[in-house]
């Protein structure tokens, strides 16, 4: 009974500590998804309070290719609230666009 236990209690923590198998991310997603996803993908996710942003959203962003970044933010409220592809992100901000999505692909942008 205690090995069929241990059995059990093993498939279960080994099922919870998986990555997520899907590579989008979509508005109203479970915020901690969202980050699973893109650490699973291998980005590095930076606070997006280091943006200059106002409002002052929670959240993180990614550098994807092509110089851009990624912004999603709603980390307070648990949820993903809005999600923003920044264009030219390196360039001065006269030079950046920004395109609101309701999902994006991580898969796609490696």
């Amino acid at each position: 009974m205690k090995s069929l236990t241990l059995t059990i209690l093993l498939i279960l923590l080994t099922a919870c500590s998986r990555a997520p198998e899907t590579t989008i991310i979509s508005l109203e997603q479970d915020f901690a998804t969202a980050e699973a996803i893109a650490r699973a993908k291998g980005y590095e996710l930076r606070d997006v309070r280091s943006l200059a942003i106002l409002p002052q959203p929670t959240g993180f962003y990614v550098e994807i290719p092509d110089d851009r970044i990624l912004i999603i933010a709603g980390r307070d409220a648990g949820k993903v609230q809005w999600m923003s592809v920044v264009s030219n992100a390196s360039q001065p901000k006269s030079f950046r666009t920004y395109t609101s999505v309701k999902t994006f692909d991580l898969m796609h942008d490696r």
